[in-house]
């Protein structure tokens, strides 16, 4: 055999460093995602989920009274010039006609980040509907939270958007 025609060999010392920096490797990465996943979110989604958690059932007898009323809403989200955006909502009774009366009250929450709430001020443009419009801090999923509200009667949406 001529010295260009030999082959290396793996001895055991090859094996072992290969073994533990695979190893370190897995254990590098796993503390980069350990890291970063306590870094971004608390995984807190309220301060009060106790008391939440006690007024379950008077949850359950509301989220029955708000169907039992029957009123149906369609929402639309579009973007405006200058980074705004216009939140229009559309309310109707079980018959389909106009509500009249009402006082919107809405927020909209970043799910995962906390400090980006902002109020939602809805005007009503005619023929139910009601129209908000705002710059969204960051584009992405946000939570609509609106109340309803005439006389007695109250109707909670809560509905996942897409901010542009």
């Amino acid at each position: 055999m001529n010295d260009k025609t030999v082959k290396r060999r793996l001895t055991g010392r090859h094996v072992l460093v290969m073994v533990l920096a695979f190893f370190a490797l897995i254990f590098l990465a796993n503390g980069a995602f350990i890291w970063l996943a306590l870094d971004t979110w608390s995984g807190l989604t309220s301060d009060e989920s106790y008391a939440e958690g006690l007024a379950y059932n008077d949850t359950l007898r509301q989220a029955e009274t708000q169907a039992a009323l029957g009123w149906q809403v369609g929402t639309d989200v579009r973007p405006l010039d200058g980074g705004h955006m216009a939140i229009e909502l559309e309310l109707r009774d079980r018959d389909g006609s106009v509500l009249r009366g009402l006082t919107l009250e809405g927020r909209l929450t970043r799910p995962t980040a906390a400090g980006l709430d902002q109020a939602l001020a809805f005007v009503a443009v005619g023929d139910g509907r009601w129209r908000a419009e705002l710059v969204a801090p960051v584009a992405g999923q946000w939570d609509l939270e609106v109340e309803v509200a005439r006389d007695d009667q109250v109707f909670r949406l809560r509905q996942r958007i897409m901010a542009p």
